[in-house]
């Protein structure tokens, strides 16, 4: 039972990374469209989601580096539209 809550909190791990780096790509490729004068809407946004799981082999063997660190995710995407106060 200990082996199996195990193995179930690490795919919970695993998901949370992969959306996680999900986000970060997406957000990455979302400043991409809008410094090259792509106008991005609320809508269109909203119906994104970090969940695309096409790319990923789930039961792969995977090598982690434990020492390397992410690189900061800008979130201020938008952030005008969302708060006109921002700019």
């Amino acid at each position: 039972m200990a082996e199996q809550r195990k193995i179930i909190n690490y795919n919970h791990l695993v998901a949370n990374c992969l959306i996680f780096f999900n986000v970060f790509r997406m957000t990455q490729g979302l400043h991409t469209l809008q410094q090259g004068g792509q106008t991005l809407d609320p809508e269109t946004l909203a119906a994104l989601s970090p969940y695309g799981t096409a790319h990923v082999n789930r039961f792969g063997r995977y090598e982690l580096d434990l020492t390397r660190q992410p690189p900061p995710v800008n979130y201020t995407l938008l952030g005008d539209m969302a708060n006109p106060s921002v700019s």
